[in-house]
């Protein structure tokens, strides 16, 4: 799941040995991840056929907001990290050095006098080995990119920088299927 390169289902099957092989294939027919409320978010970006059952939990409305800087973006998930004390709060931003950088290091002076932890992995540069980051554990931020995402669940999400996602008209699909999974982790 990437800009440049999808598996298709097919792929998926043949990659995994399922071909013919019934008993070992599963359909996910309800959403247990999210709330109604997230789920209903990540509607707007599915594109795939399969519609899965509503989840039961209900939870916090998802906001959506435009900010103008980093700077403001840097305050808006300190304030977030604030008002969800105890939780773990995952970071989305595109797979930069320079942009993990500069969000660790403000982060970091902004809310480890406060008793978080600010961790940051990036593919490409390896700030901080995957190995060593740490996963549930409360006031705890940790960044990632939207390949790494894919996998994971936190408690809060805040997605940065999404004016850099590319959305040509030719990558519409895949930059659907990657919001998707932003908005239902």
């Amino acid at each position: 799941l990437d800009e440049h390169n999808n598996s298709t289902t097919k792929e998926i099957i043949d990659a995994l040995g399922l071909r013919g092989d019934a008993s070992r294939c599963y359909e996910l027919a309800k959403n247990y991840r999210n709330t109604t409320e997230i789920g209903n978010l990540a509607k707007y970006y599915r594109i795939f056929r399969m519609q899965a059952e509503d989840p039961d939990r209900r939870g916090e409305k998802p906001e959506v907001r435009l900010l103008g800087t980093r700077a403001e973006s840097i305050e808006a998930i300190a304030k977030l990290a604030k008002r969800n004390r105890g939780k773990e709060l995952g970071v989305v931003i595109p797979n930069t050095k320079k942009m993990v950088r500069y969000y660790h290091k403000e982060l970091n002076k902004k809310l480890s006098s406060a008793g978080f932890t600010v961790l940051a992995s990036n593919l490409a540069s390896m700030v901080l080995r995957a190995y060593s980051l740490t996963f549930d554990q409360g006031n705890t931020i940790t960044f990632v990119n939207r390949a790494s995402v894919k996998v994971l669940v936190f408690e809060v999400v805040f997605a940065a920088e999404m004016q850099s996602f590319d959305v040509a008209v030719f990558r519409l699909e895949a930059a659907f299927k990657n919001l998707y999974v932003v908005c239902s982790r």
